[in-house]
């Protein structure tokens, strides 16, 4: 690594705290089309390979990309982006004003600072709770810009990186970030987005190398020691050493394949659509491979973190349970069951891979079924949600899901259903006035999001595992969302020129509500 970056500390005071700590109360498909929906496989596999992206549902997480397309109505407003997360703290970029706002989700306290020009793909970086960072794309110059705010400063660093990047992976340990390129629109087949950015963070001067990977990648990921980058693209998969220079390439071919790299990196589950077949391939030199042939075509699969892998065999009203590593030693070792009442094609697993929600996007079906992977009969229960399911979320400790209704063309209103996935309880039935848009759940609550074409927007917070929910009346169409466990709060990005947030507790007893990033002292009682 040689590139040296430009080093530029700003001094940027804490705005109008007292101001911000003012309070107000503010009282989505078919299967095929959804990320893993039957017919689409899912992408499982290693937690934080994306969370947190500008535009998606962040999860608390401050690892991200930056590459999630937004939704129509911000690209036209074309102004501050939807935050992520570092810590208790919130970053949101603007790439028309070239600033980047920082927000204390406690206090309301907010600090903008100049980044570069264009600031626009971001992503949170791992760090201490008093010392938020970030790193955000530059799309004017081919830059990236380091980010890292101690109480009275934000340092800023400039980064040299290859032309077009538009997405981050950054390592758990906020030790790495990638920058890598996954296109947008009609690509010309000579646009392989081969080039990627590797930046060593652990130096108080990055180090940065460029690097080649296959045809269009898809997935950048760390493995759990974050010794090797694994690069996932059209032609194969990549692999390189952070601390050397050795290489390695696993050829892949065939169409529509689903990829998903175990957490130890070491393998990675290969799948081709409408096949019968899953391929575990070794992604080192010296590693075995096996493949498990189904009875049918496999429409789901998904990866825990722990290793467990659930498939779907959707025809045959199969699923089928084994774990990575028994399977390498032992090829017939995995348990199958048929539930010959339920009509499922895609699964949901839980990280710890103890839990699975087994359904169908197709709205020919408005149940789930449960799965306990750990017994040896695998038990199952189905419970109703009442209403055609969209997507399913598990929250981090496997314990509860939630089910997102479809919105039917034309509805103005939408459904979600809590289900508690270890204990026996009746599923919690919520109806909203708007069509959902999303959900994130964590262990201690869930939040989601609604909004409709006649103008009602809310978020729903969720408490579990009481299951009690709240609705929160809001003043402009949500973008994002999260949950900040350690403050004991939720968050909601709205859709405004100027940026706009939302907190509120998560007994939805007190919502503040910052509007204005730039001005950094507005806060608006709806």
């Amino acid at each position: 690594m040689s590139a040296r970056p430009v080093v530029l500390t700003l001094l940027v005071p804490l705005l109008g705290l007292g101001a911000l700590a003012a309070c107000s109360a503010e009282s989505a498909a078919t299967d095929g089309d959804l990320p893993g929906s039957d017919g689409a496989l899912g992408s499982g596999g290693q937690a934080g390979v994306n969370p947190g992206s500008g535009g998606a549902f962040g999860s608390g997480s401050s690892t991200g990309s930056g590459g999630t397309p937004l939704p129509p109505e911000v690209e036209e407003v074309g102004t501050f982006r939807p935050p992520v997360v570092s810590g208790g703290f919130l970053w949101s970029a603007n790439p028309e004003s070239g600033r980047v706002a920082l927000i204390d989700a406690v206090t309301l306290g907010t600090r903008v600072v100049s980044a570069g020009l264009g600031p626009t793909y971001l992503a949170g970086i791992p760090s201490s709770a008093d010392a938020p960072a970030a790193i955000v794309i530059n799309t004017g110059n081919s830059t990236a810009t380091l980010l890292r705010a101690s109480e009275s400063t934000i340092a800023t660093q400039e980064l040299p990186i290859h032309p077009g990047a538009d997405s981050w992976s950054v390592a758990k340990s906020g030790d790495f970030a990638v920058a890598f390129s996954r296109g947008s629109g009609t690509l010309d087949p000579t646009q392989g987005l081969q080039d990627i950015t590797l930046i060593d963070l652990r130096q108080d001067d990055p180090e940065l190398e460029r690097l080649t990977a296959g045809y269009r990648p898809s997935q950048v990921v760390f493995d759990e020691l974050e010794e090797t980058l694994i690069v996932v693209s059209e032609q194969g998969i990549s692999t390189f050493e952070l601390d050397g220079d050795a290489e390695f390439f696993v050829p892949l071919s065939g169409d529509a394949l689903d990829v998903t790299v175990t957490e130890d990196g070491l393998h990675a589950l290969v799948h081709a659509e409408g096949s019968d077949t899953i391929d575990i391939v070794a992604l080192t030199p010296d590693g075995d491979g096996v493949s498990l042939t189904l009875a049918g075509a496999v429409t789901d699969l998904d990866l825990s973190v722990s290793g467990r892998a659930v498939a779907v065999v959707r025809d045959r009203f199969e699923f089928v349970v084994f774990d990575v590593e028994a399977l390498l030693a032992d090829p017939t070792d995995f348990r199958s069951k048929i539930v010959a009442d339920e009509l499922f094609g895609s699964v949901e697993l839980s990280p710890d891979g103890e839990a699975a929600v087994l359904f169908t996007t197709t709205g020919e079906s408005d149940r789930l079924t449960i799965v306990d992977t750990t017994a040896d009969e695998l038990e199952t229960r189905s419970v109703s949600t009442e209403t055609p399911i969209a997507s399913v979320r598990t929250s981090p400790d496997g314990l509860h899901a939630i089910a997102l209704g479809q919105a039917s063309a034309g509805a103005m209103t939408g459904a979600f259903t809590l289900v508690a996935l270890t204990d026996q309880r009746f599923p919690r039935i919520v109806g909203t006035k708007a069509p959902v848009m999303d959900a994130v759940l964590d262990d201690s609550a869930g939040v989601v999001t609604t909004k409709s074409d006649a103008g009602v927007y809310e978020v729903y917070v969720v408490a579990v595992p009481s299951l009690n929910v709240e609705p929160i009346r809001l003043a402009s169409p949500p973008v994002s969302a999260g949950v900040l466990s350690a403050e004991g709060l939720g968050f909601v990005s709205q859709v405004h020129p100027s940026g706009r947030v939302s907190f509120f507790d998560l007994l939805a007893t007190e919502t503040r509500t910052l509007t204005g990033f730039e001005l950094s002292a507005e806060v608006v009682d709806e």
